[in-house]
Formats: C-alpha cells, structure tokens, sequence
C-alpha cells in the first residue's frame, strides 16, 4: 500500500497510520513546512518517502532529491514527466502517473520504477482498466489510486495491481484503523479470485 499524504499533516498521523499495518511508501508534499519531518517518520519505519511533484502546478525537476526523501512521484503534464523519470540520478526512486496505454509504455521503458494510474480524490473506471492491464502484461509495478472508501477498495484490489494509493487521512476513521483495514481485505484476498 501506498500512503497520499494531504498537504499539513501531522507527523503523529503518519506515524498512526504507518502503524496501522504494512505499507511500502508514502507520497509526501514536496513543498510543506513538514516535510523534513514526515520524511524522518516515514524512513524510522521502514517507509519509502517519495516526494510528490505536480508539473501542472509549475513544478521544476526535482533533481537532486530534496528533504532526503527516497524519490518522488511525478504527476501533471507528461512531457514533464518523461524528463523527471528520464534524468533521474542514480539511485534515485521515481514514479509517474499514466494516463492511457502510450504513456504507461512510454515512462515504463524509460526507466520509471512504477506506473501509477488515477488519483486519490475519486474513483475513475478508466484508471482502474489501465492498471488492470497494465500489471497483466508488463514487470514495472502498477500503482492504483483511488478514494480511501469501503465500496471503492475492494474495486481497487481487484485490478491485482502491485500497490493500491489511498488518502488515509481523511474521514472519521482513524488513519492507523483505515490501514489496518485495507491490509485484512488485501491478505484475505477480496476480490483476488
């Protein structure tokens, strides 16, 4: 599971939530007051802090790393994106985000460690048939975002993507409960048959 982080969260939140069960990496604000102290958190657990760039919003490359995060997640425009995974130092983690076939393969034989389709904020059925393709026929992980929604996760888990990328933080269940929960619905296999 990959963790969205809002922009202003609370270190103790992310330390609830990374506490609330297995998590490979969370998507940070790359821009926050925060952020040195959510990238401390995170890496204390175990947790890839990977930065989160929207070219859209003006972003530059982000390279070198900045806030000793692990990489970053590139999203926004994907002439943007190609060069952020394109000119990636070594070692460096990055992801990008797809929005049909032609960039998924474009940024997957470019070098990008994962290919994430959709967003946290809503449910997309375009995004959920690309991630359900994706991860059929190629080794580069699928990321599958969607809303952090009982109705929506099992939808999520479905697409056998590698990582599902939910917004914990919201809502009236506790962010650590939330992660807990998704963990018992992907080792139980829902929607796995």
């Amino acid at each position: 599971m990959i963790l969205v982080a809002p922009a202003q969260l609370p270190s103790a939140a992310l330390a609830e939530a990374i506490g609330g069960g297995d998590v490979a990496a969370v998507v940070l604000p790359a821009a926050s007051a925060e952020t040195d102290e959510l990238v401390r958190v995170a890496q204390q657990a175990g947790v890839a802090a990977l930065l989160g760039y929207d070219f859209e919003s003006g972003a530059a490359l982000p390279w070198p790393v900045q806030h000793g995060a692990d990489g970053i997640h590139a999203s926004g425009g994907f002439d943007e994106c190609y060069r952020a995974v394109d000119t990636r130092p070594e070692g460096a983690t990055i992801g990008a985000l797809a929005r049909d076939r032609h960039e998924a393969m474009t940024l997957g034989d470019t070098g990008a460690d994962y290919i994430w389709f959709g967003d946290d904020a809503r449910l997309d059925e375009d995004a959920l048939a690309l991630a359900s393709w994706w991860q059929a026929l190629f080794e580069v992980p699928a990321v599958i975002a969607g809303p952090c929604e009982w109705s929506a996760i099992d939808r999520l888990i479905a697409t056998k993507s590698e990582f599902i990328a939910v917004n914990v933080f919201q809502g009236s269940v506790g962010p650590g409960e939330q992660v807990a929960y998704i963990n018992a619905r992907l080792q139980n296999g829902v929607a796995a048959s």
